[in-house]
């Protein structure tokens, strides 16, 4: 069957422009009008003519086969407390289309009720109009609100535009032969440390990173010592991808199959995967894990719901996220998932257990942004370093690095 095809309105556009005129002016009242309640009739069930008068909530998601089907497990499972409802879950596949096919239909208003996408993608939906404010949709279930990693990306202007499902953070993950041949018996954690040890080996990569993965970029080349601004940050990029000597320059991978052939041969000094993907690798000994880079939400590939201006039933949607994203039944699916939840007590005293994680990112992931660096420039950076690799040469570093700078230079000040 031919895949449908979507106009693709400059939505990017407008929310940044929307974003950056009412981040200065805090709204008296929501975008998007009068918010619903949190108290909903269900439709009554059973058979017969009440059979009709059944409600449907659309939710709209891009995930893998296993986390698909976990989620409609939870999805039914809900339906059955709420007998009155019918929820259709659709899927867009990350192999396929991934999110962008949500974002561009939430951008027509044709992404159902609930969308589930990236965190940093809900608040551009929230200022350009398509996403409905969860403050008094939400307010009184339990678990809703916070601080920390998860929940900094979802508030703007004054109200909570999502829930965080889980999150996904990168890992920095070093060969530990390469590593001896540079006379280190650690990783290095210094800027100039890093350069010199990386410097002088042919055909190596320093680091290899996705080629559709800016956040990882950004947040590693903040990641080292002495810490730099944003205005310092493309400098060290450039360095990076120039190298120094006959090696030392960060690569890009296109499959996470790809790096780990390459990590696993020596051809490259560490590699940045996701948390999952390094789980299911498990590469086992000779491999150093690096935790560095769970300094901001850039790296920390976090997903939040949403629920679309245009649903007709925001409360019964609500209460479906509310469901599915209650956290005790979630943990066995997300830990099968190598996924992580927005619930510190859950891996309280866990730092190497099945579904745990490291105990340095508690405080990164939980906590407020004291202790976290501030990438004000990676969501700049994503554009630019597409074009880089897709150019195959036709951009070098230095373009890359000027073009992110001045991005960097003419956004309003974040201090």
């Amino acid at each position: 069957m031919a895949r449908k095809k979507y106009l693709l309105l400059p939505g990017a556009a407008l929310a940044a422009a929307l974003l950056l005129v009412q981040q200065e002016h805090p709204a008296e009242d929501p975008p998007g009008g009068a918010q619903p309640s949190a108290v909903w009739d269900e439709p009554p069930a059973g058979g017969g003519e009440k059979a009709e008068q059944r409600e449907r909530l659309t939710v709209s998601v891009s995930l893998d086969e296993q986390e698909y089907a976990a989620l409609s497990e939870r999805s039914r499972l809900w339906s059955q407390k709420h007998p009155g409802w019918d929820i259709q879950l659709v899927n867009s596949p990350p192999a396929e289309t991934g999110t962008g096919e949500w974002r561009r239909r939430a951008l027509l208003g044709e992404a159902g009720d609930i969308v589930l996408l990236p965190s940093s993608e809900i608040i551009p939906l929230a200022a350009a109009g398509v996403l409905l404010p969860l403050d008094k949709l939400m307010g009184g279930s339990a678990g809703f609100g916070g601080s920390g990693a998860f929940w900094e990306p979802l508030y703007w202007n004054g109200y909570l535009w999502g829930v965080p499902r889980d999150a996904d953070p990168d890992v920095l993950i070093w060969k530990d032969s390469k590593l001896m041949e540079a006379a280190l018996t650690r990783p290095p954690s210094a800027w100039e440390e890093l350069q010199l040890a990386a410097g002088g080996h042919p055909g190596v990569a320093t680091v290899l990173i996705g080629r559709d993965d800016a956040g990882a970029a950004a947040a590693w080349v903040a990641g080292w010592k002495p810490e730099a601004g944003a205005e310092q940050l493309p400098e060290r990029l450039k360095q990076a991808l120039s190298g120094r000597g006959d090696g030392g320059r960060m690569q890009a991978y296109s499959s996470y199959e790809e790096a780990e052939a390459a990590l696993a041969a020596g051809k490259a000094f560490s590699a940045i995967l996701p948390w999952s993907e390094y789980r299911r690798w498990n590469p086992g000994e000779g491999f150093t894990p690096d935790y560095r880079l769970a300094l901001d939400t850039a790296s920390l590939r976090m997903r939040s719901y949403g629920i679309m201006a245009t649903s007709a039933n925001p409360d019964a949607a609500a209460a479906w996220i509310a469901g599915v994203t209650e956290t005790a039944a979630g943990k066995e699916s997300a830990d099968e998932a190598y996924r992580l939840l927005p619930k510190q007590s859950l891996y309280a005293g866990d730092s190497s257990g099945d579904g745990g994680f490291p105990a340095d990112w508690q405080p990164q992931l939980f906590q407020g942004k004291e202790g976290r660096l501030r990438l004000h420039g990676a969501d700049l950076l994503a554009p630019l370093w597409k074009s880089y690799w897709n150019a195959g040469g036709g951009m070098s570093p230095e373009q890359l690095a000027s073009s992110w700078l001045q991005a960097i230079e003419k956004r309003p000040s974040v201090k």
